[in-house]
């Protein structure tokens, strides 16, 4: 049997495989999450309507983008435009100041590192005023914070983990993260000991070592971590898939905190300045 340590793309657990198993999140639960998040701050903000989407045309942005225009449009956003950009774009101006005339509420972006980083800078220098900007998974690394600066305040993405979140062990295990990776850990690193974990856990309670064994094991698999509760389901045309709780990171006085679901949240959430 596989275990998906890293990828998080629909396609692997749907349709999916009698032999492949995933305990982190994949891009219908990002997406969701998302969604989930505006909901909770229009509670907060009525007048949040106006949702603008931008993403790199990568396999990754593209499907978290697709599903969380789908979603939104269902919950009764406007969604004023869903923009894709190469991947190796540098100059996001045209589509931000397009949005800043739309005057959209929310800006939903699937980046990675380096057109994040352009992004985030670029808001500033448009005055795009969205209240909520999202920048997925750009936003997430510490080193994001470290070139973008105060320009990285309030931006949100989501997690697999965080090392503020409130679940039980979560301390321990970000001192031990640390210590291993001789650097600040993110989700990244609590991912790869989740699939570890789930593996040892699976091969001590199989019945041998041999692969049908081992598979009922996985399929078996009701485990607390201080990552995330892990079990594999079938559901919506997923298999083998955990129906993991995302979190939502924001930058806030250039850290990240976890701010939602709000019941394991370490502090509350800020709209954008």
């Amino acid at each position: 049997p596989f275990i998906v340590l890293g990828s998080a793309d629909d396609s692997i657990t749907k349709p999916g495989s009698d032999w492949v198993f995933r305990a982190k999140h994949n891009s219908t639960i990002v997406a969701n999450t998302y969604i989930d998040y505006f909901d909770a701050m229009r509670k907060q903000d009525p007048s949040l309507k106006r949702v603008a989407i931008m993403h790199g045309n990568g396999a990754w942005p593209t499907s978290v983008s697709e599903i969380a225009e789908k979603i939104a449009k269902e919950r009764g956003y406007e969604v004023i435009g869903r923009q894709a950009y190469d991947q190796g774009a540098t100059d996001f101006r045209p589509i931000l100041n397009k949005f800043r005339s739309d005057k959209v509420d929310i800006l939903l972006t699937g980046s990675y590192a380096d057109d994040g980083i352009a992004i985030a800078r670029q808001i500033i220098e448009t005055g795009l005023g969205a209240k909520i900007v999202a920048i997925d998974t750009g936003s997430s690394m510490q080193s994001f914070i470290d070139q973008v600066g105060s320009a990285a305040e309030n931006i949100v993405s989501t997690v697999t983990w965080s090392p503020d979140v409130q679940y039980e062990g979560t301390a321990e295990l970000y001192e031990k993260l640390k210590e291993k990776a001789k650097e600040e850990p993110s989700f990244y690193e609590a991912e790869g000991y989740l699939a570890l974990k789930v593996a040892a856990d699976a091969l001590s309670r199989a019945s041998s070592h041999e692969r049908d064994d081992v598979r009922e094991s996985l399929a078996k698999t009701d485990l607390q971590t201080a990552v995330t509760h892990v079990t594999f389901e079938d559901y919506d045309g997923f298999k083998g898939q955990n129906p993991i709780k995302s979190l939502i990171i924001q930058i806030q006085d250039g850290k990240h905190v976890t701010v939602f679901p709000e019941e394991i949240s370490a502090q509350e959430a800020k709209f954008s300045k």
